[in-house]
């Protein structure tokens, strides 16, 4: 190479061509411009109340704020984007030390009825003070806006600002020798401004009762789920969602003399891992509203790539460009599309994460177009990231996932359940963990089991793992000897044999 070319002859055919980042909250802007719109969106977007589960990198957020930016669309709907930042966890857990073990539940119902509503007149409140100039308020908006003026909580402050003030004050009332169990349950309202709060409600009514959907999306339930938190506290808070979900609902749906009826919404975006957690702490778990947000289907999955790599190139190229122009047409013989998908776990962030990889390193060589070393390349890098991701999705729950997963170093790709468990205990795991840990690595697609004869699948959580488990039993009805396949994501990383 000649380093007295111009540096633009130097550069790789392939530069600037970028999928994006694989984290849908650092592209809110450019996101809808290649958007999948799967079944499971179709789900978001409909009018139902759900909790919409998947694993880290599914599209979880990607699919909220989009759905939310669509009703939000249609001037005759409110939509409503809840995003808990990693709030005062420090306030609400020393809240919860001071209040008796049976008003927890209470307290979690009462908080979250307290900041959807909140934030649901913080939505409306915009809509209305955005209008144009000279666009004036009618009469409903007009006493909605002196009651906002007066009420004990600033509508017009961040979610966090509201939260802290209502803690704050519950911290403060319960210092007091005097305060009994019999008391706390006032405190909690007087905190969270239950009078204040029916106000709000009769206030609503008429603002948004001739909106045809009032949609509420909340996300970012995972911002508190991290080392050395209280997870079952935690679980609880998540769970009294669950219930204030259901009330709300009920309670907009009615119609009286205080009370006009709002058409309410709520769907809660929640990380599979913490799902399960739920599950362990939920009376009636089964009860829980589930949809899963997956991507089993490979050629969805690709859609995933080619979306974002029309979003970058001129109207005179098209998807199947990609594959023949700018990617080699195999990889060790399989054809390159199969090998993409096979390569990564079925997510969108793995697979723009992979395929920025491969086309970095093709850059960095100066191809002009990405090779079979590049993808090899890509592999070894994308193995790494996939590990590490799921640590930090699993590493809270499962304290023993580091150790789980090096026990797999150098194993065989398959091997029979009873080898697995072996090397479990073998990594320092007492012999009352390793069922359970296996199990944690089977519902994050780690591992896969065998539905048929050499046919390995690695089921979400809900019907799907149940129905892959029954599978399992009848091709080896012994449990011990059922086989296990290490998701080809982690081969590179763990050194598997095949």
């Amino acid at each position: 190479i000649s380093w007295s070319r111009p540096r633009a002859e130097l550069r790789s055919a392939l530069f600037g061509l970028r999928f994006g980042e694989h984290v849908a909250e650092n592209e809110y802007a450019e996101l809808n411009d290649y958007f999948v719109e799967t079944a499971a969106y179709g789900a978001v977007v409909a009018a139902r109340d759900s909790i919409f589960v998947g694993h880290r990198g599914t599209g979880k957020t990607a699919n909220a704020l989009q759905a939310f930016d669509e009703i939000a669309r249609n001037k005759t709907n409110l939509a409503v984007l809840v995003k808990p930042p990693g709030f005062e966890f420090p306030g609400l857990l020393a809240a919860v030390a001071r209040i008796p073990n049976h008003q927890h539940d209470y307290l979690f119902d009462t908080l979250w009825r307290f900041v959807v509503q909140t934030e649901i007149a913080a939505a409306a409140l915009f809509r209305i003070e955005a209008r144009a100039p000279g666009v004036p308020a009618d009469a409903a908006e007009e006493a909605f806006l002196k009651y906002v003026d007066s009420a004990p909580f600033r509508v017009r402050a961040d979610i966090s600002v509201r939260l802290e003030q209502a803690l704050n004050h519950l911290l403060s009332a319960t210092e007091v020798p005097s305060v009994t169990a019999e008391s706390t349950r006032d405190l909690i309202n007087e905190a969270f401004h239950d009078k204040a709060l029916a106000e709000l409600r009769h206030q609503l009514g008429p603002v948004l009762r001739d909106r045809k959907r009032v949609a509420v999306f909340i996300d970012n339930l995972d911002k508190g789920w991290e080392a050395r938190a209280d997870l079952n506290v935690l679980a609880r808070l998540i769970l009294g969602l669950l219930t204030a979900r259901g009330r709300l609902v009920t309670d907009f749906k009615k119609s009286d003399s205080w009370r006009d009826e709002i058409q309410l919404t709520i769907a809660i975006f929640l990380r599979s891992d913490i799902y399960n957690y739920l599950k362990t702490q939920a009376r009636e778990p089964d009860k829980l509203p589930l949809e899963t947000i997956e991507w089993r289907d490979p050629e969805t999955l690709l859609t995933v790539i080619e979306s974002r790599f029309l979003a970058g190139r001129s109207d005179t190229e098209d998807a199947g460009d990609l594959w023949t122009k700018y990617f080699c047409s195999t990889v060790d013989g399989v054809p390159t599309r199969q090998f993409v998908c096979d390569a990564v776990l079925p997510r969108p962030r793995d697979i723009v994460y992979f395929c920025n990889a491969a086309v970095g390193r093709a850059i960095d060589r100066r191809h002009d177009q990405v090779l079979e070393e590049d993808f090899k390349a890509a592999v070894d890098t994308y193995s790494t990231y996939a590990y590490e991701a799921l640590l930090v999705e699993n590493g809270i729950t499962i304290p023993e996932m580091t150790e789980a997963l090096l026990s797999l170093l150098g194993s065989p790709v398959v091997q029979p359940r009873s080898v697995v468990l072996a090397g479990l205990k073998a990594s320092g795991l007492p012999d009352d963990r390793c069922e359970p840990v296996l199990a944690k690595l089977i519902s994050m697609s780690v591992l896969g089991l065998e539905t048929d004869t050499d046919i390995f699948d690695y089921p979400e959580v809900g019907s799907q793992m149940e129905r892959a488990a029954a599978y399992a039993n009848r091709v080896q009805p012994d449990i011990a000897r059922q086989r296990l396949r290490l998701h080809q994501a982690f081969w590179s990383f763990l050194g598997a044999t095949n």
